[in-house]
């Protein structure tokens, strides 16, 4: 009965600290791809810090553009491609043409891979300002039309 005793407690034992091990990233597959590349030759500007951080600047001199409340890249995913999400205030009122300039600010950076820009604007007088989505996907309706306004994009995707 002892043996038995010293069995389980042995093999419970090593039973957790194979799971402690496991769940703090340690032990075996610690050293198995993540799925993620961060190597320096993945494709894109990786986190892209200070490509973002030069398109606030940009966006915040435009003479419109009283304040950014977001500006988010997010990954592609299995529903949607690389996306760059923007929300600002306005000091003007219903302007649409900022949504543009916005848009030619992210396109001519060097944020990459970027597939669809969606900025959403209040004015000054708490409206929100009706904007499409910017599709830049090489295939879109719009990318052309894009191209030949903004010229080519400075970045491969």
């Amino acid at each position: 009965m002892l043996r038995v005793t010293t069995l389980v407690a042995l093999l419970s034992a090593v039973l957790f600290v194979s799971a402690c091990t496991a769940s703090d990233g340690g032990g075996a597959g610690a050293d198995e791809p993540t799925g993620q590349d961060t190597s320096s030759t993945a494709p894109g500007c990786g986190d892209c810090e200070a490509e973002l951080a030069a398109v606030r600047s940009q966006v915040e001199q435009l003479a419109d553009v009283e304040r950014i409340r977001t500006l988010e890249k997010y990954g592609s995913s299995p529903t949607n491609g690389d996306t760059v999400n923007l929300e600002l205030f306005s000091a003007g009122v219903g302007d649409t043409g900022l949504a543009d300039e916005v848009a030619a600010i992210v396109w001519r950076s060097d944020l990459a891979p970027v597939d669809v820009v969606t900025i959403a604007i209040e004015d000054s007088a708490g409206d929100l300002v009706p904007t499409l989505p910017y599709d830049f996907r090489d295939g879109s309706r719009q990318h052309a039309t894009y191209v030949q306004q903004w010229g080519p994009r400075p970045v491969e995707e």
